[in-house]
């Protein structure tokens, strides 16, 4: 079986995508996106033709994981203390 979340064959390559996005973009847009991407799994739950409420809801919470785990101190540049 395919993996489908984690490192997906269509991401194959010698580094991850999101490492390139992070040396290309910075960690505050990357966390953005990942935000952003988390949302939009969980609000299309299962209603893309061929994915499941369950796939979708795996690939949001790989994307909290990932933010969580590698870009908790990167802070948006809206965001005041």
């Amino acid at each position: 079986m395919k993996e489908a979340v984690n490192h997906p064959e269509h991401y194959q390559g010698k580094y991850e995508c999101i490492e390139l996005m992070r040396a290309t973009f910075g960690d505050e847009a990357v966390k953005m996106f990942c935000i952003l991407n988390a949302y939009k799994y969980r609000f299309r739950g299962g209603r893309k033709d061929g994915e499941s409420r369950e796939k979708d809801v795996s690939k949001a919470e790989w994307y909290e994981n990932y933010m969580m785990e590698n870009l908790k101190h990167a802070h948006p540049s809206w965001v005041k203390f």
